[in-house]
């Protein structure tokens, strides 16, 4: 369990999912060795596990019998077929097109986004960039249902370049739909009155597999890089193993292991994650050796979006009428938690919502409703930095926006909710502030210490060092280098 956060409610949700999961080597079928059980992982720990631990902590009566049901499968494969059919269309139009280039070429899994930055998805930073550097060949092999058939469309023409709704292809081509379901009477019955939820996923992970081992074999594709494995990827990385293509992947976000379970995988799992997995810094680095055996090796990268890291904490002078502060919009945070620090925060400062660009802000969207006093607050709406370097403090709950600010040389605070916890383990840092506070006054305390000028460059130089190393490594260049090696 994680040492910083005893009490959160993740911890005892992570507890549950390991222990669901703690006898699936009795579950049989196998794809060249690889048990496709392990690829609801995180859609277990998120959809069962974790609702549960929130309702136990709150009082109320839980049980898998207890859950909200799971959507109909007819209304589920109705929607499907609108949304994939025309991305169905596409992907074949664009088979042939990239087909007519035979040269090798690496794969890119990523989510339907579009910035025009990087032209794709944001968290890839300089990727594209340094592929087109080396004349290399790539596809991106985009995941369906980000923002719907609308966006995925707009987002088809401003990229301009061909990419394969991957699964759209397995919605129609893979016969998922006639693949035996999986034999759970060898695991205990609650484990298996859980994962027979999933059953239906289960069982398409080796359809799917062997249908995108197809695809990557037509495409000439000798290098994947797959992020990270989870339910989303987990069908491309055993299509890749099964052809020996690597696979790279590496870290977009920091995601402790008790939310972000599926990149923490236990050791009865074995080495399904990408063969090279790429982490921030050297604490990271230890962190994932330390706490699973999901890759083939974990290497410092460095972030993939390399941040301008400022020399030390610059000069402010605090508002006579106090700090500004930044609140980060989180959309995992549901709005009530957010409410109590908000409102203490708003009646002393002035205080911004920097909210998430190029998708819809359910946090926000949603405190706005539940909330419309809050609605007069201003927001911030585009670039991170930009955002903290105008506020004198950063405040959020767990994001990696929140820590962030160390990069810019401005403090930031995580306040405690029930859901997160100490999410990253800071309530015991050493610091002439709070990092990391549990109640309404131990935020004043900490703010009272920023305001009176408590030292705060070589805190900020502590903790981002711990996070994201030296600055001097570029993660996406990382990335492209051993995607290339699997191209030579």
């Amino acid at each position: 369990m994680e040492s910083g956060s005893p009490g959160s409610v993740l911890e005892r949700a992570l507890a549950e999912t390991q222990r669901v999961f703690s006898e699936v080597d009795k579950v049989p079928g196998r794809l060249h060795g690889l048990n496709p059980v392990w690829a609801v992982f995180d859609r277990v720990h998120l959809e069962v596990s974790l609702p549960l631990a929130l309702r136990r902590r709150g009082g109320e009566p839980s049980g898998p019998e207890t859950l909200p049901p799971r959507p109909s499968r007819a209304w589920a494969f109705l929607r499907g077929l609108a949304v994939h059919t025309p991305l169905f269309v596409l992907s074949l139009a664009n088979l042939l097109r990239l087909r007519r280039e035979s040269r090798p070429r690496v794969a890119i899994w990523t989510g339907d986004f579009y910035d025009p930055r990087n032209g794709g998805d944001f968290r890839l930073g300089g990727l594209y960039a340094h592929l087109n550097a080396e004349n290399a060949a790539f596809v991106d092999l985009v995941r369906t249902h980000n923002g719907g058939l609308r966006q995925a469309l707009a987002n088809a023409r401003s990229r301009g370049r061909p990419v394969i709704y991957y699964e759209s292809l397995a919605f129609f081509l893979s016969g998922a739909w006639r693949a035996r379901r999986p034999d759970f009477s060898a695991v205990p019955a609650d484990h298996a009155a859980v994962l027979g939820r999933y059953a239906p996923e289960i069982a398409a992970v080796v359809p799917h597999a062997r249908l995108f081992a197809a695809l990557l074999g037509f495409l000439n594709v000798r290098s994947l890089v797959a992020w990270e494995f989870s339910s989303r990827q987990a069908a491309l990385i055993f299509a890749a193993k099964t052809r020996g293509i690597p696979v790279i992947g590496f870290m977009h976000g920091a995601g402790m292991r008790s939310y972000m379970a599926h990149e923490f995988l236990p050791a009865a799992a074995g080495p399904l994650g990408p063969d090279v997995f790429g982490v921030w810094s050297s604490w990271w680095r230890a962190y994932f050796r330390r706490h699973t055996s999901l890759y083939g090796a974990v290497e410092v990268s460095g972030p993939m979006r390399r941040p301008e890291i400022a020399a030390g904490a610059p000069e402010r002078a605090t508002p006579a009428r106090g700090p500004r502060v930044l609140w980060i919009s989180e959309p995992l945070l549901d709005p009530d938690e957010a409410v109590p620090w908000l409102r203490h925060l708003c009646a002393r400062f002035e205080v911004t919502i920097k909210k998430r660009p190029f998708t819809t802000d359910v946090f926000y969207k949603g405190l706005v409703a539940r909330y419309p006093e809050f609605a007069a607050l201003p927001t911030a709406d585009g670039n991170i930095f930009q955002a903290i370097a105008a506020a004198d403090v950063v405040i959020g709950s767990h994001s990696t926006a929140v820590i962030d600010a160390s990069l810019a040389g401005v403090p930031f605070i995580l306040v405690a909710t029930q859901k997160w916890g100490d999410y990253f383990e800071l309530e015991s840092f050493d610091a002439p502030w709070a990092v990391y506070v549990r109640d309404v006054a131990g935020l004043d305390d900490s703010l009272a210490a920023l305001a009176e000028g408590a030292e705060t460059a070589e805190t900020l130089r502590a903790l981002r060092e711990r996070f994201y190393g030296s600055g001097e490594s570029d993660g996406s260049l990382w990335v492209a280098r051993k995607a290339l090696d699997g191209l030579r």
